[in-house]
């Protein structure tokens, strides 16, 4: 199961604790000594600093993203003022305003869903931005910025934890055996 970053990890002591991470992540790539650490891919995105898209939300959220789904393929009749609000839980089941007095103005399907939409993926995509900045700092201090610029997401993950799953087409092929075959168990 992969983790995410908690949003509510804001103070001073917290964000030096994320740098610490950080600088553990660029260690870890520097020596190959691999961390058992399972972040979402989401929170890699954000720490690698790349684009985000909705889609992303989908890993760490996917009662919001069945949400998003119901509300855009409902059929519209008519304007209808809906018993929902412009707020959303965080990732730590905290109500939250997407705008400001978000809590006092009621969604009208037929007029707010692109609205509601925006506001709500964009709350969703960057909840956990101030944490990844902190990572991506202490990481600075190990690898050089311009170096971390040209890895994605992706290669950073492996980088830190190295290959998630046992390629065995390559492990046989790298494998010699001696008083044994292969095909012995």
């Amino acid at each position: 199961e992969t983790m995410v970053l908690n949003p509510e990890a804001t103070s001073p002591t917290q964000l030096e604790m994320f740098a610490f991470l950080g600088k553990l992540f660029g260690v870890a790539i520097r020596s190959k000594g691999y961390l058992d650490i399972s972040l979402s891919p989401l929170a890699w995105k954000l720490i690698a600093r790349e684009e985000l898209v909705e889609e992303d939300l989908r890993d760490v959220d996917e009662l919001t993203m069945r949400w998003l789904d119901t509300l855009r393929g409902r059929q519209l009749i008519d304007e209808e003022v809906m018993d929902v609000t412009f707020t959303t839980t965080d990732l730590n089941g905290n109500v939250v305003e997407l705008h400001l007095n978000g809590a006092n103005e009621y969604f009208v399907r037929g007029r707010d869903e692109d609205r509601y939409a925006r506001e709500l993926v964009a709350f969703k995509l960057q909840e956990m931005r101030p944490m990844a900045d902190a990572i991506r700092i202490g990481l600075e201090t190990q690898i050089p910025p311009s170096a971390l610029s040209l890895l994605r997401w992706s290669d950073l993950e492996k980088m830190v934890c190295g290959m998630p799953t046992i390629d065995v087409k390559l492990l046989r092929s790298c494998t010699e055996y001696s008083g044994c075959s292969q095909g012995e168990a």
